[in-house]
């Protein structure tokens, strides 16, 4: 959990470096690792339907109409398996988090403005549209994976979207591993 923590901030930082921003300095990483600590543990996040998902992963959204959930029920509330990926906060969780944090006038002056900063850098990036929805790509246990990256060979956006793939396939990888060692 924090060796994930410790990515989804540099990641973080990469993306924004990317995009010619300043990445995360210290006190808004450690913001950010405090605001992902506190939205999984006390699950205060937007609660988000499956309506949330129809335009953005129609498969799934067709694919849980059919088992019989309804466009007003909640994700968080489906009971079938692999479906786990969609009961996480978003971006956009995180950003509005530190947003609320930076009118928070019970926290010091600094503070705030660091939780402004960060919630703005998160928001930047939430605009995007590239990351920040729920996945899509579910990778198997495969001994070869084929992928063509030439849509984004020439994206400023090539790095970071590389970098997610790379740590997608890595822990599956991970996961697969420690249920062999088990």
């Amino acid at each position: 959990y924090h060796a994930d923590k410790d990515f989804a901030t540099d990641f973080i930082s990469v993306i924004l470096s990317s995009q010619n921003s300043e990445p995360l300095n210290l006190t808004e990483s450690a913001l950010f690792k405090s605001i992902l600590d506190e939205l999984y543990e006390k699950k205060e996040f937007q609660r988000y339907t499956l309506l949330t998902i129809k335009n953005t992963h129609r498969e799934i959204y067709e694919e849980l109409l059919r088992i019989g959930y309804q466009d007003s029920s909640f994700l968080a509330d489906i009971k079938e398996e692999g479906y786990e990926f969609l009961k996480k906060p978003l971006l956009r969780d995180v950003a509005n988090k530190a947003g609320t944090e930076s009118h928070n006038m019970q926290i010091k002056a600094e503070d705030r403005a660091n939780y402004a900063t960060l919630a703005s850098k998160l928001s930047s990036i939430e605009k995007l549209n590239i990351f920040s929805t729920f996945d899509k790509v579910d990778l198997q246990i495969a001994d070869v994976i084929s992928m063509d990256l030439n849509n984004f060979k020439e994206s400023t956006l090539f790095t970071p979207i590389f970098l997610a793939i790379f740590q997608k396939t890595y822990l599956r990888d991970r996961e697969f591993a420690l249920k062999c060692k088990r």
